[in-house]
């Protein structure tokens, strides 16, 4: 009984001072002028904005918990709201140490606390993450009506290649075509776990297509991006000389 006690605080404990360590280390990793930047800009930033800002985000992240919940229905597992937004917190504190971990250190945060395997939690989130693509596509265009100009000082800038993103795309394809074939052929025992893994990860994946609450969850996901916008629209006011920041370069920063 004692064990058992010991081992779902250590779930929660353990979770929790990464995400605390993850945080302190975003912060030891700036240069002692970009901290007295940050700290002058905290002091003199508009606390109302601010607080309303965070709530706006808070609000968003609770609503993408409970979309969350919807993808992992159809693997019969019904969390509290609770848990959901816990790892989701926690994956996001994770990202700001080691940028992309959060995914899958939220996955790894949730398969500990319920009865799904890493690979099926893991699947539900790029689900989730692929959707979001998606939407972030949909703004993308948008703001390209309103910042063109923008775009194309910073794509000349940057100088971005459109042939090689079509290279790279056409290897990391016949990368997973050769991949699949050697998958469905071998016999290796080390392959064989790597497909029984691949076909959970998959499981999670599918879970959008066998939603009961299709609607919901495009409501969810729209309340999302709108509750993003707002966030960032409220918190140009904090700081003076953002006031004039247009919606389309918020969209961008998006």
């Amino acid at each position: 009984m004692a064990k058992s006690r010991l081992a779902k605080w250590l779930k929660i404990i353990i979770p929790l001072s990464l995400g605390v360590f993850f945080v302190w280390y975003s912060i030891a990793d700036t240069t002692p002028l970009e901290r007295k930047l940050i700290w002058q800009n905290i002091k003199n930033a508009n606390l109302f904005w601010v607080l309303m800002s965070i709530l706006l985000g808070l609000i968003s992240h609770i609503v993408r918990a409970n979309r969350w919940k919807l993808l992992l229905k159809p693997l019969r597992d019904t969390p509290k709201l609770s848990v959901c937004f816990y790892t989701v917190m926690f994956g996001y504190l994770a990202n700001l140490g080691i940028p992309r971990s959060g995914e899958v250190l939220r996955g790894a945060s949730y398969a500990s606390l319920s009865p799904l395997s890493f690979e099926q939690s893991f699947g539900t989130i790029i689900t989730e993450r692929l959707i979001d693509f998606i939407v972030l596509l949909i703004i993308i265009g948008i703001a390209l009506i309103f910042q063109t100009d923008q775009l194309l000082n910073y794509l000349n800038i940057s100088e971005v290649n459109p042939l090689n993103t079509l290279i790279y795309l056409s290897i990391l394809i016949a990368t997973i075509v050769v991949f699949y074939r050697l998958i469905k052929t071998t016999k290796n025992r080390i392959i064989l776990k790597l497909k029984d893994f691949i076909y959970g990860f998959l499981q999670g994946i599918k879970t959008v297509f066998k939603l009961k609450q299709k609607w919901s969850f495009i409501a969810q996901t729209l309340i999302i991006w709108l509750l993003y916008i707002a966030m960032f629209w409220v918190i140009k006011y904090a700081i003076v000389g953002s006031e004039n920041i247009s919606i389309g370069l918020l969209w961008l920063a998006l």
